[in-house]
Parts: C-alpha cells; structure tokens; sequence
C-alpha cells in the first residue's frame, strides 16, 4: 500500500510539475513572441518614417534643383530643321503633347513640337524655320515677320511696343529662314510670346506636317534708372516704383478720374511723360539700387542722346568721366547701348552687403549738357543678407533631416 501510494503521489507530483512547467513555458514563448511582435512593428514604423522622410528630402531637393534650373537655363537656338517637322500618320495621336493646355487655347491637335525659353532679357534668341520645299509644301512662318511682330494671347503685336529697346536681324538661306532678337530687360510683366513653323497644311502619304512653335516665357524684370521716353500721362516728373507689374499712369496724381492705361507700363523704377520733357528744363531722377542682382536703364527721349555716349561701360563719377570697372572691381558686366545712342543698358550681380559708390549718366541735347536729364545712382544693398539667411535655414533643415534618417 505504501508504495502504491508513493508511486500515485509521484505520478500526481509530476503531472503538477509538468503542468507547471508547460504553462510556464508557455508564457515565456507568448512573452518572448509578443516582444518580437513588437520589435518588427517598431522596425517596420521606424523603416516607414525613413521612407517618408526621404521622399520629402528628395521632394525639396527636387524643388530646389528645379526653380535654379530655371534660373540659369542655356540659350540655345530654336532650330525646327533639326528634326524633320512632321508626323507619322499612325503615331499622330502620339505625337509630342504641349505643355500646359490651359495656355493654349486655339491648339486642338497634338502635331505640337515645342522650344521653350525663359528670360529675363539680355538675351539674343534664334528661331530657325525651314523654306518651302520637299515634306514642306505647305509651310508658312507665323507672323511672317517674326520677330518683328510676335504673338501674344493669340494675337499678332508689334515687338517694339511690348518691349523698348528689342532688335532684330533676318536672314536666309536657299532651305532654311533664320531670325534673331535681342530681348532687352524691358520686360515689365510675366508674359509669353510665340512664333511658329506651321507644316501642318504638309500631307504626304506616310506623314502629316506638324507644327514647330517657340514660346518664349518673358519673366518681369526691375530695372534700376530712368525713362525719360514713357508714354505716361501726367506731370513732367510723374512717376512710379517698380513691383515688377503694370504700372499704373495714375500713380503720384490727384486727379480721381485718371485711369490706368497700356502705355502706362514700365520695367523702370522710374520713368517720366515724355510729352512733358522740356529742352529748356532740367530733370533729375535720383535712383536707389537695393537688390544684388542688378538691371540698369537709362532711355532718352527723342533729339536726346546719352552722355557719356557708352553710359554704364564709363559714367560721372566726382564731375570726372571714369569707368565703371573702378568703381565696380572684380565684377562681370554685361552691356548694350543701342547705335542712336538713346538707350543703355548694363546687368552684374553684386556681392554680399555690397554697396560700391556712386555715379551718374545724363541725356542731353545736340550735345549741350546745359539742361540735362540726368539720373544719378546709389546703393542700399542689403538684400543678399536676407537671401544668404534663407539659405542657410535651407542648408542647415536639410542638415537635420539627413541626420534623423
């Protein structure tokens, strides 16, 4: 009896303990599962947010490298001869898509082949069409005098009466027609403008005739210095500051009724009625250049002429006709003066908080400088802080970003 007894109790002691044990077991392995569970989630969450935080970071960078494309964009020619301009007829629902549509509202197809330029002036651009000949029996250069008259919001306009100072040169070849602008910093509104190389009216049998347009994106401009030749209705010493939009001829009057009319737009920070310029007075317009990157303009009315004759390249500095290099060392300076000598022009970029001295540049009158229109230049550049501040809350974000992942 004593050993059956030992013999159950030890039986029912190991059944005990196995059950203790299992259960035992058990709970390590649930506990040591959900803490797995738990790493890989935290794994997984962790790889996650890196993954999002990457794409932002390349989604900024991408930005970034965008907007300074534009900015420093190659001038190259718009040359449609390099191609053939036309379209197979079983890849016309294929052909090149234009860009945007909202800013094509009378182009229905898509035989649409496109050059595209961003400027903000002292550019030369070139568009180059092909004659009339094999695969172009049916193309026509659209306006015809491109770029002489331009077209802009669907309609043909005068180059000139858009944008003082524009030059244009043409010339051909027995294939091809060539057309050159120069497109001067004038510009005193975003606007574009096109011209066409229409083959479209080119059936063969195997191909349709597409079109080649150049769109020009011109981006608006402020030009530091006086236009002593605007078109502005007022007083003989109306004028305005530049936002970089339209002006408004009303600017500076008392009159309640004076409404804002075309003529009255300028790229100028200051500009004058040139109806109101009187030979025997004398204007000056004193100018403040408060940015780094710097546009300069001064224009003459007509029988005027500017003084010295290569403004800008040499200027009045101290009563003494010095170049502007000695006032501006270390800088590259790009300059036109156009062969009336009426208008001149002159871009650099200044450094850091730089502020150089003085001068001027007048326009005068058969020579005689005893009543001058004279514009006088001085600095207050303390924009390139603020830009170099921004940039550095750019570098310094990106800093961190990368050193979270």
């Amino acid at each position: 009896n004593n050993r059956s007894n030992n013999s159950s109790n030890n039986r029912s002691n190991n059944s005990s303990n196995n059950r203790s044990n299992n259960s035992s077991n058990n709970r390590s392995n649930n506990s040591s599962n959900s803490k797995s569970n738990s790493k890989r989630n935290s794994k997984s969450k962790l790889r996650e947010t890196r993954s999002n935080t990457m794409q932002l970071v390349i989604f900024a960078i991408v930005q970034f490298l965008y907007f300074f494309s534009f900015a420093y964009k190659t001038n190259d020619d718009c040359d449609f001869t390099r191609e053939p301009l036309n379209v197979a007829w079983n890849n016309r629902n294929n052909a090149l898509a234009p860009v945007d549509m909202e800013d094509e509202p009378y182009d229905n197809d898509n035989n649409i082949k496109y050059c595209v330029k961003f400027t903000k002036g002292f550019e030369i651009l070139t568009f180059i069409c092909p004659k009339k000949g094999i695969n172009y029996e049916g193309i026509e250069m659209r306006p015809k005098e491109c770029f002489e008259k331009i077209r802009i919001n669907g309609r043909d306009e005068n180059f000139t009466e858009i944008l003082k100072g524009s030059i244009f040169e043409s010339s051909e070849t027995d294939s091809i027609i060539i057309r050159r602008v120069f497109i001067p910093p004038t510009i005193y509104a975003d606007m574009v403008i096109e011209c066409t190389c229409d083959n479209s009216l080119t059936f063969k049998e195997n191909f349709i005739g597409a079109r080649g347009i150049m769109r020009v994106h011109l981006k608006r401009n402020k030009i530091f210095g006086c236009d002593f030749d605007s078109n502005i209705d007022g007083d003989d010493s109306t004028y305005g500051r530049s936002d970089g939009g339209t002006r408004n001829k009303c600017e500076g009057r008392l009159d309640n009724n004076c409404e804002e009319s075309k003529s009255g737009r300028s790229a100028f920070v200051k500009y004058y009625d040139k109806s109101k310029i009187r030979s025997n007075e004398s204007i000056t317009c004193n100018v403040t250049i408060n940015k780094k990157e710097v546009y300069l303009g001064l224009i003459c009315p007509e029988g005027y002429t500017i003084y010295p004759s290569d403004c800008f390249e040499n200027v009045l500095y101290e009563n003494k006709i010095v170049n502007i290099k000695e006032l501006l060392v270390s800088h590259d300076i790009k300059l036109h003066i156009d062969k009336k000598k009426r208008m001149s022009f002159a871009t650099f970029i200044l450094n850091k908080n730089e502020n150089p001295k003085g001068f001027s540049c007048q326009c005068v009158k058969n020579n005689d400088n005893i009543f001058p229109l004279q514009a006088n230049f001085e600095y207050a550049n303390y924009e390139s802080f603020s830009l170099c501040t921004h940039l550095r809350y750019f570098v310094l974000l990106l800093s961190l970003l990368v050193l979270f992942l």
